[in-house]
């Protein structure tokens, strides 16, 4: 596999990796939202997946109308947020719903951050 050959390519294998990005944090968040105790978290999260696919909507669309292939490039980064996110707000969680809320929370926040960081390097 060789390098990009031009600034576009850069940008396109971004929108592509955040678009696998994008697909694993959605089934990550969902599962974790079905762990949390708190009403509120529960909607915060349930809308954050809406948001997240319309997001992955957008990246489908500029990756279209820059020439770019429509498919996702896995995203290894997120893979290992996710791997995480899981371990820490499911499988090693605490008994007490309050502190796996918490804990929950931190995860979504190191994933969202990830995302972030992606978004506004391809925008720049």
């Amino acid at each position: 596999m060789s390098g990009p050959d031009s600034l576009k390519e850069v940008y396109l294998d971004e929108m592509q990796d955040l678009w696998s990005a994008n697909d694993q944090m959605v089934r990550a968040v969902q599962e974790l939202g079905g762990q949390v105790s708190d009403a509120n978290l529960k909607r915060m999260l349930d809308r954050s997946v809406d948001g997240i696919r319309k997001h992955t909507d957008v990246l489908k669309s500029l990756i279209r109308a820059n020439g770019g292939e429509p498919r996702p490039e896995p995203c290894k980064g997120m893979e290992g947020l996710v791997a995480e996110a899981l371990k820490h707000g499911i499988k090693a969680a605490s008994p007490d719903s309050r502190l796996r809320d918490v804990a929950i929370i931190a995860q979504y926040q190191r994933m969202s951050h990830y995302g972030l960081a992606g978004f506004g390097s391809a925008a720049a």
